[in-house]
């Protein structure tokens, strides 16, 4: 039996993070995921303070069907760095996480708790508002806006795209990002025909990923633009203009290239300002890839809540 990777939801009681439980439950029982609601909690307070009783009263506001529950309180100091320790203790599938405001990446507050779990998590993160409306309506889920970098010749977060459209029948946007190499025919002859070869590779993965749209025939739309400016600018525009529901973007850990830098720093804006939700999957530790590339051995789990599991 293939064991399922959890989908974690911190809680700090919050409206806010009521309504990450809402989204994390929906994603959990879709994806047939085991979900766990983590409170962390300061070993400071008193032993009479049971945040387990609050635990339950949250859950028992929603509706659990076809869920696996397990309540977690984490006694430690620095929530973020609990977070990520049961993260990567756990192996989490995926983090999805309240964000308050603008500010949680700018320099007054540069450790903010989601932006440490952004950063340090070793799997993916869906960061989500308050304001933010509920990702599915009747079971679908509208539009989906996918981040891809032309300078990459991996597709797989394209595939995992694919996969999230054809689950919950989304239409598909894809907005690629292919900059123009800069090298003037005034330059040095080596490195004109080097940037004439690194714009013939941007130009043929921009062929592979209009090739795999079509050959994958979703039965709802999808659509492939190009730019080369700014992609978080461009994609705000387009989410704007689109009525996105979902953005989907890519992070790396390894901030030493230049271009998987380019795609964090993108991912972080995204998630500053976008108007709807935003899905960052992490490529190295296959946030999510399971559920395209893996057989399924494990059935639906039934509705139970498991006893609290404390650190």
């Amino acid at each position: 039996m293939l064991h399922a990777r959890p989908l974690l939801v911190p809680t700090d009681f919050t409206a806010g993070a009521d309504q990450a439980l809402s989204q994390g439950l929906q994603w959990a029982r879709r994806l047939h995921l085991p979900l766990h609601l983590v409170h962390v909690a300061s070993p400071a307070l008193p032993p009479s303070y049971d945040p387990h009783r609050h635990l339950l009263d949250q859950l028992a506001l929603h509706d659990l069907e076809g869920v696996t529950v397990r309540p977690v309180i984490l006694r430690r100091h620095g929530v973020a760095k609990a977070l990520i320790h049961h993260a990567v203790r756990t192996g989490a599938e995926l983090v999805v996480m309240n964000v308050r405001g603008q500010k949680w990446v700018t320099p007054s507050v540069p450790w903010s708790h989601s932006a440490s779990v952004f950063r340090q998590a070793p799997c993916g993160m869906l960061a989500t508002r308050e304001s933010n409306p509920s990702l599915l309506r009747d079971g679908r889920l509208g539009q989906m806006l996918v981040l891809l970098h032309a300078q990459h010749e991996d597709l797989s977060l394209l595939h995992r795209a694919l996969y999230l459209a054809r689950l919950y029948r989304a239409d598909l946007h894809v907005l690629m990002h292919a900059p123009r190499t800069g090298r003037s025919l005034r330059s040095a002859p080596f490195a004109r025909n080097r940037g004439v070869e690194r714009q013939a590779r941007m130009e043929a993965q921009v062929r592979r990923a209009r090739t795999l749209l079509h050959a994958e025939r979703l039965t709802t739309p999808s659509y492939l633009d190009v730019t080369s400016g700014d992609i978080a600018d461009d994609a705000l525009a387009l989410a704007e203009e689109r009525h996105i529901d979902l953005v989907v973007a890519r992070k790396h850990e390894s901030l030493l290239d230049t271009v998987l830098h380019a795609e964090t720093l993108a991912a972080e804006r995204m998630i500053r300002l976008a108007p709807c939700p935003v899905l960052v999957l992490d490529p190295v530790h296959e946030s999510l890839g399971f559920a395209y590339s893996r057989p399924r051995h494990f059935s639906r789990p039934a509705t139970r809540i498991e006893m609290p599991l404390r650190n």
